[in-house]
C-alpha cells in the first residue's frame, strides 16, 4: 500500500470490485495486482523495490521508517502515535524523537548532525543564541563540517564559529569533573593542530553517519573491550555496551526515588505523563523534551507520593494530573518496578491494599457484643482489679 506501507497477502477483491489495503482502507492501484496475462515476469520487477520479501529494502524505497529507540536500543518498525500524537518506544515507552519520524537516512529535508563527543544523531539541530550547534543530549558544542546545512557559510565564517566551539569545548571539559583528559585533548586539537581542516573534510551523508552508529553498535567498539568506562571518581560513565549511563541506570527494582523539579512558569509542561491501572498510579511516558527528561523517573514507575500526598489520598487519576499541570514545584516518589515481573507475581503484589475476602457461599458470621453493666467493658477482660469480671 502506498498509503501506509502495510503488505496485503493474497488480498480479495471487494463488492465494487476494488482491492482495498487490510490495515488503512485505501484503495490500491489495479497496477501493483498481478495479471495473468503473462505479465507477472514484469510486476515482479517493479515490486522488487517495494516488496521486503522479493529481496527490496523498504526503508531505501521510503517505505516504512525504522526508528531506533535512544534508550533502549529496540527498532520500533512503522510505529503508530498515541492518543497524545507522540510516538512511543514499543519496548520501554519512552517518546521518540518526533524528527526521526519521516527517516532522516533517506530524507533530503531534515538535517542529520553526528555529535563527535556522544555519537548522538541530532535530528534538525537548531542554533543557540551564540548561533552555535548544540548537541542536544549532552549540550557539547558540536563541529560545524558535520551540520550539512552550513554548507553556504564562507570560509572565514567558518573558521572564526570552530574557534570559538573549540573553546568552547575546552571550557566545559575544564569545568565538569566527569569528563576525562581525551575531552580536554580532543578541543586542544581542534583549537591548535586542526587549523580549521576539519571544515575542509569532505561531509558525509546522512545515510553514511547512520550506517556507521549501527555498525559500532553491531561490532561493540564503542565500549572497546566490553567493558564499563570510569570516570576519575570511580564510577562508571559507560556501561557495558559502550552506552553512555544515565540517571536511571543508576537504580534497580525495587529502589524507591526522589525527585523534585521545578517550573519556570506555572503553565509550563512538566513532561510527566501518569496513568491509572488496577487502582494504582503509573509513569505512563517522559517525553525528551520535559523537565523529567534528565531525571531517573521512567516509564513504568509507581507513584507513591506527589508532593507531600500519598497516593491512597487521590481519588482519581485527575487529581495527579492537575497537580503536575498546575504546582511549580514538583516532588514525586516513585517505586522502580521489575519490568519483567508479571501482575500475578509476588514482587507485583500491592500488600497494602489487600482486603479480607469471603469465599463464595460462605456467609461471614457477624460478632456481636454482650451488653453487661456490671462489667468495666462490655464482658471483656480489661485487665483491671476491681471490676467481677475479671476478679470473678
Amino acid at each position: 500500500c502506498d498509503e501506509c506501507g502495510h503488505d496485503n497477502v493474497n488480498l480479495e477483491e471487494d463488492e465494487d470490485g476494488d482491492l482495498v489495503c487490510e490495515k488503512c482502507d485505501t484503495v490500491l492501484n489495479d497496477s501493483d495486482e498481478e495479471t495473468d496475462d503473462g505479465s507477472d515476469d514484469e510486476d515482479d520487477g517493479g515490486k522488487a523495490s517495494s516488496n521486503p520479501a522479493a529481496g527490496g529494502n523498504r526503508n531505501a524505497s521510503g517505505g516504512s521508517p525504522e526508528i531506533e529507540c535512544e534508550d533502549c536500543g529496540h527498532v520500533n518498525v512503522n510505529p503508530v502515535r498515541d492518543e497524545d500524537g507522540d510516538m512511543v518506544c514499543e519496548a520501554c515507552g519512552e517518546v521518540l524523537p518526533e524528527e526521526l519520524a519521516s527517516n532522516p537516512a533517506n530524507s533530503g529535508d531534515v538535517p542529520v548532525t553526528e555529535c563527535e563527543h556522544c555519537g548522538h544523531l541530532n535530528a534538525n539541530a537548531e542554533r543557540d543564541e551564540e548561533g552555535d550547534l548544540v548537541c542536544d543530549k549532552c549540550g557539547y558544542v558540536m563541529d560545524e563540517a558535520d551540520d550539512e546545512g552550513s554548507d553556504d557559510e564562507g570560509g572565514e565564517e567558518e573558521q572564526n564559529r570552530a574557534n570559538s566551539s573549540s573553546k568552547k569545548n575546552r571550557g566545559a571539559a575544564d569545568d565538569d569533573d566527569d569528563d576525562d583528559s581525551d575531552e580536554d585533548d580532543f578541543a586542544d586539537d581542534d583549537d591548535d593542530d586542526d587549523g580549521g581542516q576539519a571544515q575542509q573534510k569532505e561531509p558525509k551523508s546522512r545515510a553514511d553517519k547512520l550506517n556507521q552508529l549501527n555498525k559500532k553498535k553491531e561490532d561493540g567498539s564503542q565500549s572497546g573491550d566490553g567493558k564499563n568506562e570510569f570516570g576519575e571518581d570511580g564510577k562508571p560513565v559507560t556501561g557495558p555496551s559502550g552506552k553512555k549511563l544515565t540517571p536511571a541506570d543508576m537504580f534497580q527494582p525495587g529502589d524507591v526515588i526522589t525527585v523534585t523539579v521545578g517550573k519556570s512558569n506555572p503553565k509550563q509542561d512538566a513532561g510527566l505523563k501518569v496513568e491509572e491501572k488496577n487502582g494504582k498510579y503509573y509513569v505512563r511516558k517522559v517525553p525528551s523534551g520535559g523537565l523529567f527528561a534528565k531525571t531517573p523517573v521512567i516509564a513504568g514507575d509507581k507513584v507513591l507520593e506527589l508532593n507531600g500526598t500519598d497516593h491512597h489520598d487521590f481519588k482519581n487519576i485527575g487529581e495527579l494530573k492537575k497537580v503536575i499541570k498546575d504546582e511549580q514545584r514538583i516532588t514525586i516518589v516513585v517505586l522502580r518496578k521489575d519490568p519483567n515481573a508479571s501482575e500475578s507475581s509476588a514482587s507485583s503484589v500491592d500488600y497494602d491494599a489487600l482486603a479480607p475476602v469471603t469465599p463464595d457461599g460462605v456467609q461471614r458470621e457477624e460478632i456481636e457484643e454482650k451488653d453487661d453493666d456490671s462489667a468495666g467493658y462490655d464482658g471483656h477482660d480489661c485487665g483491671c482489679v476491681w471490676c467481677p469480671d475479671c476478679n470473678a
